[in-house]
């Protein structure tokens, strides 16, 4: 399938594989299903109406922009803060949430800092903002643990970074050094470099609130609390709270109209989807598989009258077949007369086969796929390595935390290019990196939280011009198993089950303003 390509150099269309046919090819039965795209409603002002000087930056990305229409939720987080407000952007992965803030910190010139989960998983969050100030000729920058002694090489020593930081309109970083900046500027350390501008803030922004957990959440709020108690009078700072998901926004609204003494704008934004098929792989050549149990039933008949009734059951018709292979292969593992029928083996899927005719057909997206462990991400590439050509084999590669920080970003500069088809991952792909061009998510193996399952899916589909993505489920699990053969309506409710709840209680004899956390996840209750 192709579909016209607009907006980028690469390619005059874009064109994705549909594993319906591939998977068909390879003999495999799969179940499948479809989401439909969803879109966030465009409003007529431009992002060059608020920022002229993009029209004419000499940066293609920033040109590009400066002609695009505002999604409706952008503006109004936009009209919000320019009213003096704190707002609440609640909005799903590639809304673009970022430039809510964003244009309403350059246009007015505000100093801002902007705390990031992780800067390691936010790196195009962080490149796209670094090319806005610098269109600008504002200064930005990312500072934590990692960075700091690079950037005292590179600037002359300690003293420079501090004045770089004092003339930067925005400091980005991370909760883990911020919270140790503020301890440093307490015991009013010479090593603190951020005494300054914290001092002068205008604007705070937390991206990726869904991202935390519940202790971490608290402990960023007690920095900021702390932060704003012993720095600021009656005249606090505005801030952004940026999250996909957000149960009960109104508390955190009163919770921050309590810190800052501001009106809380809740603002929400439709996500940017384009329409999603779903495969969950079952196995290859069942059918063959299906007609050896069915003529060697009263063989395990003899044997165990138990066992065979079940068979019998499974073996009812294909289809109720298919739904039962989860049952048949733990069964096919545990049970030793059903072992001498069938090897579990010859149930299970070849995920490398069908990776591998991705990268063959050399369509223009590219794919991303999610293991359990760095072992698992290193064999499966080893394995479709294999099955590839010479010319082909480094196209494929892996992505995560063993490595280094330079090779994972030429990655995914290689990716962005098409130079790259597929990356195997663990979870350094998960939040925070827009390959842009991904049109497909593979989990090997279902990962046991929802959030993880939709930071995978979040990577894909960013780009207006891809005309559909896809999603392919390979069970490797236990875990995996049990939730397919509980059937495919099973799986979509959890896909789609409710995140976290957050819940604020400021009642405590020794401050007004404390903050107790209590977290719910799917009906159950715990403090912390």
């Amino acid at each position: 399938l192709t579909s016209t390509h607009p907006r980028t150099s690469l390619f005059s269309t874009f064109k994705v594989v549909d594993s319906s046919s591939l998977l068909a090819g390879l003999n495999y039965e799969y179940v499948e299903y479809e989401d439909p795209s969803s879109r966030p409603e465009r409003v007529k002002i431009k992002f060059c109406d608020i920022i002229p000087e993009w029209e004419k930056a000499p940066q293609e990305r920033i040109r590009e922009i400066a002609d695009r229409p505002l999604y409706r939720h952008q503006l109004e987080a936009y009209e919000a803060l320019k009213e003096g407000k704190n707002i609440i952007l609640i909005s799903g992965t590639g809304s673009g949430k970022t430039e809510a803030w964003a244009l309403y910190a350059l246009k007015h010139k505000r100093r801002a800092l902007v705390v990031y989960p992780t800067l390691a998983l936010s790196e195009d969050q962080v490149a796209r903002l670094w090319e806005y100030y610098y269109s600008l000729n504002m200064i930005a920058v990312r500072i934590d643990r990692s960075t700091i002694d690079q950037l005292s090489k590179e600037l002359g020593g300690l003293a420079e970074v501090k004045r770089r930081i004092i003339s930067s309109k925005l400091i980005i970083t991370n909760p883990a050094f911020l919270i140790a900046e503020l301890k440093r500027i307490a015991r009013r350390s010479k090593r603190a470099v951020l005494d300054a501008h914290l001092k002068d803030l205008e604007l705070i922004v937390l991206d990726e609130l869904d991202y935390y957990n519940p202790r971490q959440v608290v402990m960023l709020f007690r920095a900021l609390e702390w932060l704003l108690e012993t720095f600021y009078g009656q005249s606090k700072p505005q801030m952004a709270i940026l999250t996909a998901t957000l149960s009960n926004p109104e508390e955190v609204a009163d919770y921050l109209t309590q810190l800052t003494g501001r009106e809380v704008a809740i603002i929400a934004g439709r996500p940017f989807r384009v329409k999603n098929k779903t495969y969950i792989v079952l196995g290859k050549n069942l059918r063959r598989i299906y007609e050896k149990l069915k003529s060697q039933t009263p063989k395990v008949e003899e044997k165990d009258p138990e066992l065979a009734s079940l068979l019998k059951e499974a073996l009812r018709d294909f289809e109720t077949f298919k739904r039962s292979i989860p049952m048949l292969i733990t069964l096919a593992e545990e049970n030793e007369i059903l072992r001498e029928v069938i090897d579990p083996n010859e149930f299970r899927s070849a995920p490398e086969e069908i990776i591998a005719e991705y990268v063959k057909a050399n369509e223009d997206g590219v794919t991303l796929v999610f293991t359990p462990s760095i072992r698992s991400c290193e064999r499966l590439v080893r394995r479709i390595r294999e099955l590839l050509p010479k010319e082909l084999k480094d196209k494929v590669v892996t992505h995560h935390h063993l490595i280094d920080r330079e090779r994972r970003r030429q990655i995914e500069i290689k990716a962005r290019k098409g130079e790259i088809k597929v990356i195997v991952s663990v979870r350094t792909l998960l939040q925070g990196i827009d390959i842009g061009i991904a049109c497909r998510v593979v989990h090997y193996g279902l990962p046991q939280a929802v959030r993880e399952f939709r930071q995978r899916e979040g990577r894909k589909g960013r780009r207006e011009y891809i005309p559909f993505t896809e999603t392919l489920i390979f069970p490797i699990t236990s875990w995996d198993r049990r939730m397919i053969e509980a059937g495919i309506e099973v799986v979509r409710t959890w896909i789609r089950s409710p995140l976290e709840r957050l819940y604020l209680n400021f009642n405590n004899l020794n401050t007004n303003r404390n903050l107790n956390l209590y977290y719910t996840k799917f009906g159950s209750q715990g403090k912390f």
